[in-house]
């Protein structure tokens, strides 16, 4: 099969084995100097265990963390030798500004690429093309490959500036997505539904959405006036237990006699990120199919500021018969253990009604705040 391919930081041929065009001690050199520097960056900055021993003194360098958590988490391996090429193998985990640059940019593509299309579309080619072509930017520049393989030569690529690089992003959103802006996004995004492998994507959006924002209309979000600090776009939010799983509020899958719009169930509307929030694990599993009255109520008392609030909530909802006494005092007896409460959840506890319209007036809202926060990484006005 003929065309190229990018090895880790190489370009080469498909089916063809670098080593016939390694044709000095020099050129061998180069090779295996290129595969240990990825095989290093992903030590450090792709496998959990690296990532975790990374530096986070400041918000630069927790949002730095996040954003590399976040690009592992998508399991989109082809972004390593991409970043590697901005990772400094001496300096280890002390990366300057271009490594900060480069991360922030590649997860925002990754983000607003995932979510625009509900899907991976594709993206693998446009990381390839990245590795393997001159930039569409400009084609005199070189490709992101370490090296180039040929039978003539191993050429050494310079790598492209930061900024020429996240206009190299913005080029392919715009080339293969028609994205140009918010609300050529919006429209896209907004029609999009975000299925199970795109996990890691919604909980960003959900983080972004929330961060340094406030309740507006019950259900929606606003950050016109407010003065939180509350931080959501870090690493220690991304891996805090209370928000580690993705709850559909109308349930995916609901019972045979459910009283949720079997219209929402049957359309796109379902997966949307406006039909999400996120929840502890065990809290998740114990109302994954409940109706909207038990829900709400269990939103609220995971929302409550009080212990007592919270356990009369609960115990309300016991004598409405909407849990079982076993569900409730399990309930009560874990937010003894755990007393913090879920303040993501402040916006939604005065919802009344969860409906398709709802969900697609939510999904807006919860991606243009989104975007407000993440497009800043790719220069996005």
């Amino acid at each position: 099969r003929a065309g190229p391919v990018s090895r880790p930081g190489i370009t080469t041929k498909i089916g063809e084995d670098p080593e016939k065009y390694l044709n000095s001690a020099g050129d061998k050199d180069k090779f295996i100097e290129s595969i240990a520097h990825v095989a290093n960056y992903q030590g450090g900055c792709w496998d959990t265990e690296g990532i975790e021993n990374l530096p986070e003194n400041n918000d630069r360098q927790d949002t730095l963390k996040l954003c590399l958590t976040f690009i592992a988490a998508t399991g989109t391996s082809l972004t390593i030798p991409i970043l590697a090429r901005y990772w400094d193998k001496v300096r280890g985990s002390n990366q300057g500004e271009s490594f900060e640059i480069c991360v922030k940019a590649l997860a925002a593509f990754l983000v607003l690429r995932r979510a625009a299309t509900g899907t991976t579309a594709s993206i693998d080619d446009d990381f390839k093309r990245l590795m393997m072509k001159p930039p569409r930017i400009n084609e005199d520049l070189a490709p992101l490959s370490l090296v180039t393989i040929s039978k003539s030569e191993v050429r050494s690529n310079k790598k492209l500036d930061p900024y020429d690089f996240k206009n190299e992003l913005k080029k392919h959103l715009e080339v293969n997505t028609g994205i140009t802006n918010k609300q050529t996004w919006l429209t896209k995004a907004c029609a999009a539904s975000l299925p199970s492998n795109a996990q890691a994507v919604s909980r960003l959006l959900l983080f972004a959405a929330t961060h340094k924002s406030k309740s507006d209309r019950p259900g929606l979000l606003t950050r016109k006036g407010v003065r939180s600090n509350q931080n959501f776009l870090s690493c220690r939010a991304w891996n805090d237990p209370k928000y580690r799983t993705i709850e559909h509020v109308h349930p995916r899958k609901p019972s045979a006699h459910s009283n949720w719009d079997s219209t929402v169930t049957k359309s796109p509307t379902v997966n949307m990120v406006g039909n999400m929030v996120l929840l502890p694990t065990k809290q998740n599993s114990r109302i994954s199919n409940s109706e909207w009255d038990t829900k709400i109520q269990f939103y609220q008392a995971l929302a409550s500021e009080d212990s007592d609030e919270f356990e009369r909530i609960i115990n309300q909802a016991v004598n409405d018969k909407d849990i079982s006494r076993p569900v409730g005092r399990a309930l009560i007896n874990e937010s003894k253990v755990d007393k913090t409460r879920l303040s993501m959840l402040d916006s939604i506890v005065g919802v009344k009604n969860w409906n398709k319209s709802f969900i697609e007036e939510r999904s807006e809202n919860i991606l243009s705040l989104a975007w407000d926060e993440i497009a800043k990484w790719l220069d996005f006005e």
